[in-house]
């Protein structure tokens, strides 16, 4: 029996009609000039229930309208259709957007497929009284600005050379991830400083009180290796969230689900598509260095920043390169020199010899 819906990443220019199943993660409403004009755009990533991504983009009153309707919700899905979309692929990934005059939008429209689709996210053990997740997406012209400038760039050996307290650039790999210290940790809604556990409920130290609900927040500890050797990378909540393009708490709901149904233990481990999809794969990181690195009481770094961009990657690289062959011009040049004084030391004592004899 064919599937009931097409899998996120077949998704390609050709085919007319795709049928897919996903979650919106939104984010912000930007105003970029195309062709002398200003337009409104929203970039979206559509995540489905085996956290695989597709990037659309709404462009005009098509980004007004959904961002209005559902940054004004609190606790209701967001379920669009979209009739007419542009279907692009560009380094081997697909993405969609509207086209300006002959695409059509329908928010929540009340027909029978919506009702399915519904039952549908019931099924897998998706929660949707959610609002949507609002993921602030990396603009990439920004990262590469940011992490490119920085002249401090090493390898994995040598971190414990660094300055202390610096901020360095490395290339690595994530190899492993480090489950027996957990993946998340619940912070105060109020100040948004880490909590304690307290009977039923929570205790904020920074608030000094008793707060019966917590939000909880990503911190994955990340076994990662390059050509030098390997280290811990400790990733942060909004670069994990960048990362699988969800929040923690639907992290929870996806982990919860897949341990009622496979008998996994929901604090012990992310799900395995995850997982499968974080090992392996080249990421530039931003870490800090800390003191406590440097002097050898801590065997891991915070990282700042990350992104797993070929193209910046391939910059990053490429300035290293760079840099290389200036060394070894300047090494180079040096020799030329020393060869040179060399020669002409030897021409003076030649003379020198020559004027002794003489005389």
């Amino acid at each position: 029996m064919a599937a009931l819906y097409d899998p996120v990443c077949e998704i390609n220019p050709s085919r007319c009609n795709w049928r897919i199943m996903v979650r919106i993660a939104l984010g912000d409403i930007d105003e970029c000039e195309v062709n002398g004009c200003k337009h409104r755009r929203v970039d979206i990533k559509l995540i489905n229930e085996e956290m695989e991504h597709l990037d659309c983009t709404l462009w005009g009153a098509f980004a007004d309208a959904i961002c209005e309707f559902a940054f004004s919700l609190e606790s209701e899905p967001v379920i669009i259709i979209i009739q007419m979309c542009k279907v692009r692929k560009f380094h081997g990934r697909s993405t969609i957007s509207n086209s300006i005059f002959s695409s059509r939008l329908f928010i929540n429209p009340s027909i029978p497929e919506v009702d399915n689709f519904i039952t549908k996210l019931k099924s897998v053990g998706i929660d949707i009284n959610e609002a949507p997740t609002r993921i602030v997406p990396q603009p990439i012209n920004f990262i590469a600005d940011e992490m490119l400038s920085m002249a401090d760039r090493r390898k994995i050996s040598e971190l414990s050379s660094a300055p202390i307290d610096t901020v360095v650039l490395v290339l690595a790999d994530i190899v492993g991830i480090c489950f027996d210290r957990g993946w998340y940790y619940y912070c105060c809604k109020n100040c948004d400083r880490r909590v304690v556990t307290d009977g039923c409920g929570f205790y904020c130290p920074n608030c000094s009180q008793i707060i019966e609900t917590a939000f909880p927040k990503f911190m994955v500890h990340c076994k990662v290796k390059d050509e030098s050797g390997t280290c811990t990378f400790v990733i942060f909540d909004r670069e994990f969230s960048r990362l699988v393009g969800c929040s923690a708490a639907e992290m929870q709901d996806r982990v919860l689900y897949e341990s009622l149904s496979f008998g996994v233990d929901p604090c012990d481990t992310l799900p395995v598509g995850i997982v499968e999809k974080i090992m392996g794969h080249k990421h530039l990181f931003k870490v800090r260095v800390s003191h406590e690195f440097v002097m050898g009481r801590s065997a891991k770094c915070s990282v700042m920043r990350m992104t797993n961009n070929s193209d910046i990657i391939k910059l990053h690289l490429d300035t290293i390169d760079g840099d290389m062959g200036l060394q070894l011009g300047a090494e180079n040049l040096n020799l030329k020199d020393n060869e040179i004084q060399a020669s002409l030391m030897g021409s003076d004592e030649k003379s020198a010899r020559d004027i002794s004899d003489n005389t």
